[in-house]
């Protein structure tokens, strides 16, 4: 096997239409050619940012059966514009009759529905983008949360789910959707929805409560390589410094929103959680707690919050359900954190564990059928009830009104939502409107004689994931009266007047020189928030994509190529010139057109490996200016991925200039056409097993002597079935292009690849033998030289210097 017999191969559609991709052509990407894969950077592309997916053939092309052993394809050159970013996606559901759509699909399988949390939605409108209060309050079924909470930021799935015939006016359909408020348990959320739904009492079919809420599960079934570059020189070495471990499928648009008069330690309720700290001893507790408050019932958050340090300096937290309070004890496990190829749950020595919960000797859950308690003040905004409605004797749900009175309580009425009732907040006394009367409630009441916590110091995690640190300003109140401020820098140093601390990862840790009110602290900051555009804009559901399209392009236990190319130009090549390059390198000369002169022969140029010196030879057949190219790299295993670092399972062998190339490499597996998995059957039933499913034929195909034949060339990955229509005639059927032609048992059967012009494969007259009955069947499967292989382009919004840009695909493997 010669280099040249590596081609890759265009496919059928190189578009961005939703058909684009298809089956494998006998056209080749012309090596060194502009636009062979992907098209230019249009000036719409440069203002809207856009993502171009193409499906091309690595393959073997040869008139046999040759192997390519360990074949594997890597991106050896990265685009030179920062805006731009290319990676290579390996998903199990892409094969070679996928198109775009198809390849999108496997892409947006990273988020999926998941467990139901409320049926019964009432009735939405397409452009609709709420969910009242009351859908997520006192409107559970049997097997649902009572009260559903949605925290701001969630992914969460919005459906119409029924069985039996589609319905015109209630199609099904899932849609994703990103919390952007949650006001008194009344959300909003991004996109709005694309159809209308179903009220809870509309029948679909016999079927009531279809429309559903769901959370989202996320899936780790797609593997993304990318390309980056050393940031520090490195010899010998098991550990690369690089400028990226993470790439973008998505362009980044981002938005600054101002986050003012944020409560870290008062909730959006009105409750403050007390802070309880413990040793961190191993990865199981069982802590003896004996005021934690348990609020199911309310709408006040029950869970539990625990921050800790792993032992290698990385945040962690957790939520603990309330379920896991059990008589006064606080029960849970750490989470495991991976790190390399092994996963731990231990904690830094010597650190603490800081425990987060609403205090029992601040708060109380309180019932309105006991009587109201001295010393207690009512927080409205945790109330769940109903009150009655006189005149259609109904009991309908009450809620409160971010723009209304916080003591103000409101249903939804026949007309809209209607004013029910007042709530005095230190007594309990009610004043009822619009004829409803008989609230019956369960909320929270604050201990109004209980007092603040006084702090000296202070932890808390910041509400947002993505922030601009020099923004953060922060401020407290003193227990001797007056306020103490500090605002942060770049690099997250933290400095005021009374105060001083640090931003890490998000945590802060604070320090007083004198006691503060915890109650009091507040902080404003500069949110970095990722703009969720329409998936029409670029044909993929940002959120369907786990961290919002943020991928990881290498992984542990993936193989990576560290890589130095050289190149130079030449403008003549002469015999007997002589090019001075590195030893033991790869080298290869390419023309002004993309014409590669490497001969098996060395006809064209030779190349020394232990000197380092080239040869030319005869370059007369070829048009300069000419290429050279110089490459020295290796190959490498991942044993673990940090956020600017890529740890080796052994060092490498070579050493590598800062800016050399660190790919991540697909690996295709060996590469050989073959035919296989061949039997017979008395019927052909539609089935497509690669076991026999019925019984055998009384006709018997010769495999032995007279094997089908197949060429690397031109075979492809499919399933067949040969189908007697006679004794001598019979149909030729593939799993997935259908009926493609008609033969006999008299002459070689050799249907044509219309993409290669060459045989899908070869079956010789002489294995028919006889016997063979209408209906019978013979099954078999060909495997190609070639595999399918997906690249994705993204372009974020705005303007470079750059000019004409491109990348370096490799294609190799190893052959006898």
């Amino acid at each position: 096997m010669l280099r040249t017999d590596l081609k890759i191969f265009k496919s059928q559609r190189m578009t961005q239409n939703a058909n684009a991709g298809g089956q494998r052509t006998a056209n080749e990407v012309a090596n060194g050619q502009l636009n062979e894969v992907f098209g230019n950077i249009s000036a719409i592309d440069h203002a809207q940012s856009a993502v171009d997916i193409v499906k091309i053939y690595p393959g073997v092309s040869t008139a046999n059966t040759q192997l390519l052993q360990d074949a594997h394809v890597l991106i050896n050159e990265p685009p030179e514009d920062p805006k731009v970013d290319v990676m290579l996606i390996e998903a199990p559901g892409v094969t070679d009759a996928s198109v775009r759509s198809n390849i999108v699909e496997a892409i947006e399988s990273g988020v999926t529905a998941g467990q139901l949390l409320r049926s019964g939605l009432s009735g939405m409108l397409a452009g609709q983008n709420s969910i009242p209060s009351t859908d997520l309050l006192n409107n559970a079924v049997s097997g649902e949360s009572t009260n559903v909470y949605l925290a701001i930021g969630r992914i969460i799935a919005i459906a119409v789910e029924y069985t039996g015939t589609a319905s015109v006016d209630y199609p099904r359909f899932t849609h994703y959707a990103k919390v952007l408020s949650n006001t008194n348990g009344n959300i909003v959320f991004e996109p709005p929805m694309p159809f209308n739904t179903p009220g809870p009492s509309v029948s679909v079919n016999g079927q009531t409560r279809v429309t559903r809420l769901r959370r989202t599960n996320l899936n780790d079934n797609v593997s993304y390589h990318g390309v980056t570059r050393l940031t520090a020189a490195v010899e010998q070495a098991s550990v690369l410094p690089v400028a990226k471990t993470i790439g973008s499928i998505l362009p980044q648009l981002t938005s600054i929103v101002e986050r003012s008069n944020n409560t870290p330690f008062v909730s959006e309720l009105g409750l403050a959680r007390k802070k309880a700290t413990y040793l961190a001893t191993g990865s199981s507790y069982s802590l003896e707690i004996d005021d934690i408050l348990n609020a199911t019932g309310t709408l006040a958050d029950t869970s539990i919050y625990v921050n800790f340090i792993y032992f290698n300096g990385a945040p962690g937290n957790m939520i603990v359900p309330i379920t896991n309070y059990v008589s006064g004890v606080l029960s849970f496990t750490i989470p495991l954190i991976k790190t390399g190829g092994s996963y731990s749950r231990n904690l830094l020595e010597g650190s603490d564990i800081s425990v987060f919960y609403y205090s029992t000797n601040a708060y109380e859950k309180y019932s309105s059928t006991t009587a109201w308690p001295a010393d207690r003040q009512l927080l409205p905004a945790t109330l769940v009830g109903t009150a009655l409605n006189n005149a259609t004797a109904l009991r309908r749900s009450v809620y409160t009104v971010a723009t209304a009175p916080v003591n103000q309580l409101f249903v939804n009425g026949n007309s809209g939502r209607e004013l029910a009732a007042e709530i005095n907040i230190d007594t309990g006394a009610i004043t009822y409107y619009n004829n409803y009367s008989d609230l019956v409630y369960t909320a929270i009441l604050a201990n109004t004689a209980a007092a603040d916590a006084v702090v000296s110091t202070a932890d808390f995690v910041l509400a947002y994931s993505q922030y601009q640190a020099d923004s953060l300003y922060i401020t407290a109140e003193l227990q001797a009266g007056g306020l103490v401020s500090a605002s942060a820098d770049a690099s997250g140093i933290i400095t005021g007047t009374g105060v001083s601390g640090t931003l890490v990862n998000g945590v802060v840790s604070l320090t007083f020189t004198a006691p503060v009110m915890q109650s009091s602290i507040r902080y404003d900051i500069n949110e970095i928030t990722q703009l969720t555009p329409p998936a029409s804009l670029y044909s993929i559901n940002q959120l369907r994509i786990a961290n919002g399209g943020a991928v990881p392009i290498f992984r542990e236990f993936g193989v990576v190529s560290i890589t130095h190319n050289q190149y130079s130009d030449v403008s003549d090549l002469n015999p007997g010139n002589t090019l001075n390059q590195r030893p033991g390198a790869f080298i290869d000369i390419v023309d002004s057109t993309g014409a590669s002169l490497w001969h098996p022969l060395d006809a064209h140029y030779s190349y020394n490996k232990t000197t380092g010196v080239v040869t030319i030879v005869d370059a007369s057949a070829f048009t300069g200016p000419f290429e050279v190219t110089d490459t020295i790299g290796e190959l490498a295993l991942v044993a673990e991925v940090n956020d600017n670092q890529l740890v080796l399972t052994t060092p490498i062998e070579g050493s590598y200039p800062a800016g050399s190339v660190v790919s991540s490499v697909q690996v295709l597996g060996n590469l050989q056409a073959a035919a296989n998995v061949l039997f017979d059957m008395t019927a052909w039933e539609n089935v497509w097993s690669d076991t026999i499913t019925g019984s055998p034929a009384t006709g018997n195909f010769n495999e032995l002597n007279y094997p089908i034949e197949v060429q690397n060339q031109s075979a492809i990955n499919e399933r067949w079935v040969i189908v007697f229509t006679s004794p001598t005639a019979f149909n030729c059927i593939g799993e997935g292009l259908g009926l493609i032609a008609s033969g006999d048992t008299l002459n070689d059967f050799a249907p044509i690849n219309p993409n290669t012009l060459q045989p899908y494969f070869v079956i010789r007259k002489e294995g028919w033998g006889g016997g063979w009955n209408f209906g019978e069947c013979v099954r078999f499967n060909t495997e190609a030289a070639a595999k399918p292989l997906v690249l994705l382009r993204s372009v974020s919004a705005g303007h470079s210097q750059i000019e004409q840009d491109s990348i370096r695909l490799h294609f190799r493997g190893n052959a006898d």
